[in-house]
C-alpha cells in the first residue's frame, strides 16, 4: 500500500436535512417497501416468525424512529447503559439507565406504527464508562488472554465481551480464569469463542478472476457503489458508496484502503449477458488504513458521470443513501459484496474493540479503536466483500472490513466488523 497525505480537513459529513424533505423521502421509502419483498424482509421474518408484511412494518419502525432515537440518546447522555431494540414477542426499545428512580414509558409515532419505549433505571455503570473500562484494560487482557481478538460492551446485559480465537475445548482453561479477569475488570465477562476475523478483500491468487473482455464497448450512463473492483491476481473487492470531495469536487467510490490501490471498476453480468459489459478504469485518490479507519476512494476518467445509487443485489443498483448515521444496538443492518451478494443480521454493538494480533508488515495499519459489529444467522461474508456498503434503507451505515466466518454461505458469517461512514468526514469526503 502507498500512502499519500492525507487532508485533515474537518467538514460536515452531510447538510442538515429539511424536516419536511426528510419526512417526504422516509415516506417513499416506505412506499417503494410494499411492492417488494426484500432480503430484509424476508431475513426478518425467518428470524421472528412474523409475517411478510409485520416483518416490513417492523423494519420501516426502525429506519423511521432514528430522529427520535437521537433525540432520547441526547435527553439521557449521562444515563445511558445501553438503547437497544428488541423484537419480540413485540417490537419495542429499551433504555438502560444508571441511577433510581422510576422513569415513564414513552411511544414513538412512525407512520408505520408506534414503538414502545421502555425504561430500566439501576444499572451500575453507563456505557460510556464501560467503554472507558474495557479500552484501560486493554493490554492486560491481551497479556492475559493472547488468542483475544475483540472485545465489547453488551449494552443488554451489561457485561463485557470477549471475542477468543481457541477453539471450543479451550473454554474450560478460560472459564478457571474468569474470575481474574472480571476482578481485573470489575464487572461481568463473557467469553465468545469464534475464527478470529480477516479482511475481506481476496488475496493474489486465491480467487479465480472473472473473465472479461480487454475493453467496454458499451458505455455506462454512470458508476456507483455497491459493484465490483478487480486487481491482478484474481484479487476483488467491492465499492461502497459513491462520494464527492468537498474542496476540489472530484466525485468517485469508496472501498476498503486494505484492498489493492489499481483497480479497475466493472458492473455485474446481467442475463443474459456472461460477462461484465462494463469496464472502467480508477484512479486511486487517497486512502487511509490503519487505527479507526480503513478506506480508500477512487476517481474515474473526465466526463464519466458517477451516481449515489448503489448495488443491493446483482440485478438491483438502485438504492441511494441519503443519511450517514450510526445504527442502534439491535436493528437491522445489510451489507453488499460482490462475492456474497446480499444478507443482512443485526448490531450487537457500536463499539467494538478490535484488538487482535495484527501480522500486516506496516504497523500503522493495524486495526485499533471501535467499530460496528454485525451478527446474525443469516450473515454472508467471504473474500471480495470488502470495502462494500452497510446500510439499511436510506441510512448509510459504513464499509464492511473483516469478518469472522468460515465460508461464504448465510450463517457461516459469524459477525462483520465495519467501519462507521462518519469517518471519512476528516478527510473532506462527502456522500453523494
Amino acid at each position: 500500500m502507498r500512502h499519500g497525505a492525507l487532508l485533515l480537513l474537518c467538514v460536515s459529513l452531510l447538510l442538515a436535512a429539511d424536516v419536511a424533505a426528510e419526512s417526504s423521502r422516509r415516506s417513499a421509502y416506505l412506499e417503494s417497501e410494499k411492492s417488494l419483498i426484500s432480503v430484509e424482509v424476508k431475513t426478518y421474518a425467518q428470524e421472528t416468525g412474523l409475517s411478510v408484511e409485520e416483518s416490513r412494518l417492523a423494519l420501516a419502525r426502525e429506519e423511521l424512529a432514528a430522529p427520535e432515537i437521537s433525540a432520547l440518546r441526547a435527553e439521557f447522555a449521562d444515563r445511558i447503559a445501553g438503547l437497544f431494540w428488541v423484537r419480540l414477542p413485540a417490537q419495542h426499545i429499551v433504555v438502560r439507565l444508571t441511577g433510581s428512580g422510576y422513569v415513564p414509558r414513552r411511544k414513538i409515532q412512525t407512520e408505520a406504527g408506534i414503538v414502545p419505549v421502555e425504561f430500566v433505571t439501576g444499572a451500575a455503570a453507563t456505557a460510556e464508562q464501560l467503554g472507558a473500562v474495557l479500552s484501560a484494560a486493554g493490554p492486560d487482557l491481551r497479556n492475559t488472554i493472547p488468542e483475544l481478538t475483540g472485545a465489547w460492551v453488551d449494552e443488554k446485559t451489561g457485561k463485557i465481551v470477549l471475542d477468543v480465537a481457541s477453539p471450543a475445548v479451550s473454554k474450560r482453561a478460560y472459564d478457571t480464569e474468569r474470575a481474574a479477569i472480571e476482578k481485573l475488570m470489575g464487572f461481568p465477562v463473557e467469553f465468545r469463542f469464534l475464527p478470529a476475523p480477516q479482511d475481506l478483500n481476496t488475496p493474489p491468487n486465491t480467487a479465480k478472476p472473472a473473465s472479461q473482455p480487454a475493453t467496454s464497448t458499451r458505455a455506462l450512463p454512470n458508476v456507483g457503489g455497491g459493484r465490483q473492483l478487480s486487481g491482478g491476481a484474481g484479487q476483488f473487492c467491492t465499492t461502497g458508496f459513491a462520494v464527492k470531495h468537498a474542496i476540489t469536487g472530484v466525485k468517485g467510490v469508496l472501498t476498503a484502503g486494505h484492498c489493492f490501490n489499481d483497480a479497475t471498476y466493472t458492473n455485474y453480468p446481467i442475463p443474459p449477458e456472461i460477462l461484465p459489459t462494463v469496464i472502467v478504469p480508477t484512479d486511486m485518490v487517497m486512502e487511509a488504513w490503519g487505527g479507526i479507519v480503513d478506506f480508500q476512494w477512487h476517481s474515474f476518467p473526465p466526463g464519466q458521470p458517477v451516481t449515489s445509487a448503489y448495488c443491493v443485489s446483482f440485478t438491483d443498483c438502485s438504492n441511494v443513501v441519503i443519511y450517514g448515521s450510526a445504527p442502534s444496538v439491535g436493528a437491522t443492518v445489510c451489507h453488499m459484496g460482490r462475492t456474497t451478494g446480499r444478507s443482512c443480521g443485526t448490531v450487537s454493538t457500536v463499539g467494538y474493540e478490535y484488538t487482535g494480533t495484527c501480522t500486516n508488515a506496516d504497523p500503522s495499519t493495524c486495526p485499533s479503536g471501535k467499530w460496528i459489529r454485525v451478527e446474525g444467522p443469516n450473515l454472508a461474508c467471504a473474500g471480495g466483500d470488502s470495502g462494500g456498503p452497510v446500510f439499511n434503507g436510506y441510512s448509510g451505515y459504513g464499509l464492511a472490513k473483516a469478518a469472522s466466518g468460515t465460508g461464504p454461505l448465510p450463517g457461516a458469517c459469524n459477525f462483520l466488523i465495519v467501519m462507521p461512514i462518519g469517518r471519512i468526514a476528516p478527510y473532506s469526503l462527502l456522500l453523494l
